[in-house]
């Protein structure tokens, strides 16, 4: 953020900053209005104001005991409104240099909380699991069969040859996803040496890492990773050395994806999530 790229993190902050004004310029307007529409009092109105932008930010409880006595609300929306404007005016004209003079540096925090998180990843597909604790797993569980809320885990799994899976003694990748695997009477060797298998359905039976996994057996497929595999399908080869031929053909109908179809299944995800 200091170096080469100051200037490309400098405009997405600013563009940051003039998305979250947006958003609560919109719930301070549609608060007000309906506030006003259902004679509603000021507790009503925080608790639909912090409401309207749970799922965008987070926002600390809101006390009503300092303006309990307001009751023209669009003069309450008018001083919030000022407010914003001055808040912005100051976060805008701030340098990236002055960030040094902090006493806790904002890019220092958001690497700690980062690194404290969890970058353990998937061993079919490679996925990261979404856990923000790092050590977050029960290491010493008595049965590897149960599921636990502390085991890792994603929302979406994606095609195991983004991880360079393959039928064994062949070139040939495996297109499966995760989630479909889990689910089928298949087997896979838990290791490139391993002379036994072990059934898909009883993965956790495979010892670590599997076995503090937690994938869900069924059909689901994001959008985003049938594209991906169909864009890059060449690196992937390239990559791993390794063909999607036979059974580890490309599906015809992910060729049916288009990139916006793509983007869109990752804004869908993470609404939903």
């Amino acid at each position: 953020m200091l170096g080469e790229h100051k200037d490309k993190a400098l405009n997405i902050l600013r563009k940051n900053v003039e998305d979250i004004n947006k958003l609560v310029i919109h719930a301070l307007f549609d608060t007000t209005k309906k506030v006003k529409t259902q004679r509603g009092d000021t507790d009503m109105w925080a608790k639909e104001f912090s409401s309207l932008l749970s799922d965008k930010l987070t926002l600390d409880a809101m006390s009503c005991q300092n303006f309990k006595d307001i009751k023209i609300f669009d003069f309450l929306q008018e001083t919030i409104e000022k407010g914003l404007v001055s808040i912005t005016k100051t976060i805008s004209q701030l340098s990236l240099d002055k960030m040094k003079e902090f006493r806790l540096r904002p890019d220092q925090i958001l690497i700690d909380q980062l690194c404290n998180c969890c970058w353990e990843t998937c061993p079919f597909c490679s996925a990261v699991c979404t856990n923000t604790m790092e050590d977050h797993v029960i290491k010493d569980k008595r049965n590897p069969k149960d599921h636990s809320p502390e085991d890792h885990s994603v929302p979406f799994h994606r095609s195991q040859a983004i991880n360079g899976w393959h039928y064994r003694n062949t070139e040939i990748l495996c297109v499966d996803f995760c989630t479909t695997q889990v689910a089928s009477e298949g087997s896979f060797y838990p290791c490139h040496d391993s002379n036994h298998t072990i059934p898909f359905k009883k993965y956790r039976t495979a010892g670590p890492p599997y076995e503090n996994w937690s994938i869900t057996p069924d059909e689901s497929k994001l959008k985003y990773w049938t594209w991906f595999v169909c864009q890059f399908q060449e690196k992937l080869e390239n990559h791993h050395g390794l063909k999607f031929t036979q059974r580890g053909e490309i599906p015809s109908e992910w060729k049916m994806h288009e990139k916006k179809e793509a983007i869109q299944s990752l804004d869908e995800m993470y609404s939903t999530n």
